[in-house]
């Protein structure tokens, strides 16, 4: 009776210590970035505006008894920038402003049993921008960029897995004329890409 009892002790124990052996580790991003410029109405005049955004997180857990380990990063860059010069009329430009402009997340979760775990991970890039010439001579130009890229990894005794994805988007605009004349360029693109992993 004492030697039943005192091994279904360790079996219970041991159970326990596997689910203790749990990893779960998220990561995420948000850039919200607004760029916006405005060329008002000179004799003669030059100008430009710049934003550069970077991001990049890692995380890497292991099991207490060293049976598993996860490893995630993520990382990305987005570029805003405008030029314009002329005279005699308004030109400018806006990029951003209405949302984010790209979010990125990453989740992995093992419970220390006999599998792979979880792995998740989705990244979205919405990108707009507006240039203009209101009157004058001149000219405006507009480029925004953003590459984003996630990797999740995972090695066990039973197998290893490894989610990778990447997005990268540009937009570029130009508007350009002479005296009096108004021109308006508007534009805009989203990307997304998610995956996952299940045991």
């Amino acid at each position: 009776m004492h030697k039943v009892f005192g091994v279904s002790t360790i079996v219970v124990l041991l159970l326990s210590s596997a689910v203790l052996a749990g990893i779960l580790q998220s990561q995420g991003y948000i850039v919200d970035s607004t760029n916006k410029f405005v060329l008002p109405a000179l004799s003669s005049a030059a100008g430009n505006s710049f934003n550069t955004v970077i991001v990049g997180n890692t995380q890497q857990a292991s099991s207490p008894f060293g049976h598993v380990m996860t490893f995630q990063t993520e990382a990305g860059m987005l570029l805003q920038g405008i030029s314009a010069t002329g005279m005699g009329g308004v030109l400018g430009g806006t990029q951003g402003g209405e949302g984010p402009e790209a979010t990125g997340w990453q989740v992995q979760v093992h419970d220390g049993g006999f599998s792979l775990g979880n792995q998740n991970q989705d990244v979205t890039a919405d990108l707009t921008q507006n240039v203009y010439k209101n009157g004058g001579v001149g000219m405006v130009v507009g480029v925004q960029n953003f590459v984003g890229g996630q990797v999740q990894l995972v090695m066990t005794p039973f197998g290893a897995s490894a989610n990778v994805q990447y997005v990268a988007v540009a937009l570029y605009d130009v508007v350009a004329g002479g005296p009096g004349g108004d021109i308006e360029i508007s534009g805009g693109t989203t990307i997304s890409g998610g995956q996952g992993t299940q045991p």
